[in-house]
């Protein structure tokens, strides 16, 4: 996967980092569960996909809305 930056963090301007966790074998979801994260203490988190938390990350509401 190509490498994506991530913008920084919306709230307090702060270097946001990607995390991807496996889940436990005996959790009801496959898989692993994708989030992002600020120093700041601000999270998201998704199982959808590593490009799906990227995207959502670095949506702003003055993006153009499609």
């Amino acid at each position: 996967m190509k490498e994506t930056k991530l913008l920084p963090c919306p709230f307090c301007g702060g270097k946001a980092e990607l995390k991807k966790k496996k889940l436990p074998d005996d959790v009801a979801f496959d898989g692993y569960i994708y989030g992002v994260v600020c120093q700041c203490g601000y999270q998201v988190a998704t199982r959808e996909s590593e490009e799906y938390i990227i995207e959502y990350w670095n949506r702003r509401a003055n993006d153009e809305q499609n």
